[in-house]
C-alpha cells in the first residue's frame, strides 16, 4: 500500500466515523458533532472563553467559530458576556441548557465510540 492509498483510507475511515457519531449525537442528544465539539471546547477551557479560544481548540477559522457561537447562543446553549479585560470581545459561557446538552452528548459519544 502506498502512502497516498493509506492516507485515502484514513480519511475515508475518519469520514465514516464522523458521520456515524454525528447521527448518534443528533438522535440521542439533539445536537450535531460540531455543536458537541464547540460545547466541549467551552467546557474544557476553564471559565469563560473567547471565540478565538474556541477557534484554536477546534482548528477552524474565527469566522466559522463566530457563526457557530451565534447558533449556540440562539439555541440557548451559551451566552455572551462582556469581557472585562477587552471591550472589543465577548466571553462565551455555557448555560444550564448547554451543560445538559453537553452531558447527554458526552454519554452518547462515549457509548458509541466504545
Amino acid at each position: 500500500m502506498t502512502y497516498t492509498e493509506l492516507f485515502t483510507e484514513l480519511v475515508r475511515a475518519e469520514i465514516e466515523l464522523w458521520n456515524s457519531l454525528d447521527q448518534v449525537l443528533l438522535t440521542s442528544a439533539g445536537i450535531t458533532l460540531p455543536t458537541f465539539q464547540a460545547l466541549s471546547a467551552v467546557s474544557a477551557i476553564a471559565g469563560a472563553v473567547r471565540v478565538q479560544d474556541i477557534s484554536e481548540r477546534m482548528s477552524i477559522t474565527v469566522g466559522a467559530t463566530s457563526k457557530l457561537v451565534d447558533r449556540l447562543e440562539r439555541d440557548g446553549r451559551v451566552r455572551r458576556e462582556s469581557n472585562p479585560d477587552d471591550r472589543r470581545s465577548s466571553l462565551i459561557v455555557l448555560t444550564q441548557s448547554g451543560a445538559r446538552s453537553l452531558a447527554a452528548a458526552q454519554r452518547a459519544a462515549e457509548e458509541h465510540l466504545r
